[in-house]
């Protein structure tokens, strides 16, 4: 596991926005010279140490602080002395976001717009006034609000089949882990353990029973609750503790990996000819005699060399004789690397029965000579077993912030165009994604180079199993996943076909941090100006099946071993870098936002008016539009070039609009860098490690000896971590 933690950064320095100058605006006209300034608008993480920042226009005054607004906090002091003499500022812990879901009339920690719609931070307002040794003259109280913002956890499920059951294994220790440690320090309650679950392949396919199943139990407790508050003849308080709220709610996250885990039970086979002490024998005992026989010969030619003092010339050429050579020989297999090599032929030929269908070999109609073969399958079996744990003809996946159910994020691929990922999204239930065709034909006339071509898909009840399967689909699919999709182009509903997601976005955090900034920030989504500036932070867990680094000193020889590696470098997690960027953004911000506050801080000295015109000469240039830098188009960064005006500019899919019309292309503002940005607050890497035994059918092999080692080992794995951060 490999952690990366920016928790302190935004504490430390935090991203300053300056208050209004009524709210901010000394009393020039009292009698005394004595003025306090509270300081900027601070937007901080819930749970941080937050240092107040005001001072006075004398130094060494008292500094006299009062909270007026907001869920209520205790100012501290780093010392006794500084708590004495108040010429220092005082610290707090900012409070945690508490919403009741359940209740929301009764949530104090949260904000709510005209619509009662939840924002995700807390606005704290302090009141400071300067006030001199004596204390006879004071100065007229400046205020400054404070902006939790709150931190939403994320959990990134790779594709891997079979490995899938290692993110089981990981989803249930994660439960365990964060419900206890909520219980421990009695906060988050009625939170939600990860607000978002994105995946690809068989990660979309754990994310939807994931989320399927909370979202059933919560909407069966809100029915139980309503029978039992309407069907009483007597006054019944419905009204819960905070402790049975949070069990309440830790329970429908614990049901959930037992549900998970029972549909991993479910899918995996037998195999139980294999599991014998005569076929662990044989294939342990040949695979000793052969690296002992390969070890000697190895060391004989060394002993060789040494003697004659000549190296080998064998090594030199390549002929059909080369993987002969006992040197470029591997030894036999271990006998658990062959009973996992041989369940899969199995399963090759006859299926995995709650999977998917035997392979069955497509005939070589265009060469005739059917080289190399190619099979196909059928993996409808696998959208049967779904069902017992997510009945997505019932419960179609339309979830709500509000009513504390995790979002879902499905990745997949158009088959014919692969500009960009495309994502099914269960908050906005409408999907745009970049048309490429018109961005890369050098024919395309002048009109089609003035705007932005996507291709739209609405399903307003919700994601169903066909938005999974086509997540799920990889190529070998003898049919391929189908939906109608809005064409801005053509104007009108074409036919669109969708491969797996792991083949263009196996780990799909980029469409994770593109719709959650969208969301927050977009303009379809109800939120108001002053809302879309504090887009929630967020702490991802990203589960990688395919390892990066590979342990251990031997390069890939055989066929399988050679192969094996390569589709692990394939579809290996390839985020690190996009953290990188993220984090790099996130440092600007907070730079821009010192600058202005300090630039503030000595203006106010020479008169409000003098803060005032910089604030608006800001905005002014802040409301610019920028020549090198636009806004992206879908999930994808595609850039076109315009002859007319010497400019480059990028797809937009911030201008949002619902009349299916395309969108003439537009600049960035300035003011859309620095507002609705968010950090990521901490990133956890979830590797899983290959055991030495491993095979390049892995992802294929659902046996029920493998399928219980991958739960174990993702359980085992992620809690011997998590107790070490």
């Amino acid at each position: 596991m490999i952690e990366y933690d920016d928790m302190s950064k935004s504490n430390e320095n935090p991203e300053y926005i300056h208050n209004s100058s009524e709210n901010n605006k000394p009393n020039q006209e009292k009698k005394n010279n004595l003025l306090a300034f509270a300081g900027p608008e601070q937007i901080v993480y819930e749970g941080s140490k937050v240092f107040l920042e005001g001072h006075s226009s004398q130094p060494n005054q008292k500094l006299i602080w009062k909270q007026t607004g907001g869920p209520k906090v205790d100012l501290k002091y780093e010392g006794k002395e500084d708590e004495d003499s108040k010429i220092k500022n005082p610290y707090f812990k900012a409070p945690y976001i508490a919403i009741d879901f359940g209740n929301r009339s009764s949530s104090i920690s949260v904000i709510t717009d005209n619509n009662n719609k939840i924002k995700p931070f807390a606005k704290l307002t302090f009141e400071l006034t300067a006030q001199d040794q004596t204390k006879t003259i004071s100065s007229p109280p400046s205020t400054v609000n404070i902006i939790v913002k709150m931190v939403q956890r994320a959990l990134v499920l790779q594709g891997g089949g079979s490995l899938g059951a290692y993110e089981a294994g990981v989803f249930q220790a994660l439960c365990d882990y964060f419900i206890e440690k909520n219980r421990e320090s009695k906060v988050k309650r009625n939170r939600p353990l990860f607000d978002v679950i994105a995946g690809s392949s068989i990660g979309a396919v754990n994310a939807a029973i994931i989320v399927g199943s909370i979202k059933k139990r919560i909407e069966d407790k809100d029915k139980n609750n309503s029978y039992s508050s309407s069907s009483s003849s007597t006054t019944i308080n419905t009204s819960s503790t905070a402790t049975e709220k949070q069990e309440s709610a830790a329970s429908i996250w614990k049901d959930t990996a037992n549900d998970l885990d029972r549909f991993w039970n479910e899918i995996s086979t037998s195999t139980w000819w294999l599991n014998n002490d005569f076929f662990e024998i044989w294939w342990n005992g040949w695979n000793s005699v052969t690296k002992t026989n390969i070890q000697n010969y190895k060391s004989f030619l060394k002993e060789q060399e040494k003697i004659f003092g000549f190296k080998n010339n064998h090594k030199i050429s390549f002929n059909a004789f080369h993987f002969y050579n006992p040197e470029n020989m591997s030894p036999i297999a271990s006998a658990e690397s062959a009973r996992r090599y041989f369940s899969w032929v199995h399963f090759l030929f006859t299926g995995v029965p709650n999977v998917m269908s035997p392979n069955f070999q497509q005939p070589d109609t265009k060469f005739l000579l059917g080289i190399p073969s190619f099979a196909r399958f059928d993996n409808k079996p696998l959208t049967k077993t779904i069902k017992k744990y997510w009945d997505y003809e019932k419960y179609p996946l339309k979830t709500q912030f509000e009513k504390g159910e995790p979002r879902l994020l499905l990745v997949c691929v158009d088959v014919m165009d692969a500009t960009s990922a495309v994502t099914f999204d269960s908050y906005t239930c409408r999907t745009k994604y970049t048309d490429g065709s018109s961005s890369i034909n050098k024919n395309n006339k002048e009109k089609d180079n003035q705007n932005n071509f996507n291709y739209v898909i609405e399903y307003p009840d919700g994601i169903s199993i066909e938005h999974v399967n086509a997540s799920m689909s990889p190529h070998l699919r003898y049919q391929y996943p189908k939906f109608k999709a809005y064409s801005e182009r053509e104007k009108k509903e074409i036919d669109r076909y969708f491969w797996d997601g792991a083949y263009l976005s196996n780990t799909p955090l980029r469409e994770l941090i593109h719709a959650h900034r969208s969301y927050w920030y977009g303009q379809d989504n109800g939120n108001d100006d002053d809302s879309k500036k504090y887009v929630p932070h967020l702490e991802v867990y990203i589960v990688n099946l395919y390892p990066t680094v590979e342990k251990g000193s031997e390069l890939p020889a055989d066929a399988d071993t050679i192969e094996d590696r390569e589709m692990d470098i394939r579809f290996h997690d390839r985020t690190q870098y996009d953290i990188k960027v993220a984090q790099l953004i996130s440092d600007y911000i907070i730079l821009h936002g010192q600058v202005k506050n300090l630039a503030i801080k000595h203006l106010e000295k020479l008169g409000q008016n003098k803060s005032k015109e910089f604030l608006e000469d800001l905005q002014e240039i802040l409301n610019k539009k920028i020549a090198k830098s636009q806004k992206r188009g879908g999930s994808s960064n595609l850039i076109q070039y315009t002859k007319e005006n010497n400019q480059y500019y990028n797809i937009d899919d911030d201008d949002d609009d619902d009349d299916g019309v395309h969108q003439t292309i537009s600049n960035r503002k300035y003011k859309e860098i620095i507002e609705g940005r968010f950090d990521i607050a901490k990133v956890v890497y979830i590797d899983r490690k290959d055991d030495g035994n491993t095979i390049f059918g892995k992802a294929a092999e659902f046996s029920t000896k493998t399928v219980s080692k991958l739960k174990e080992d993702g359980y085992k794995e992620v809690l011997k971590e998590l107790e070490n951060l």
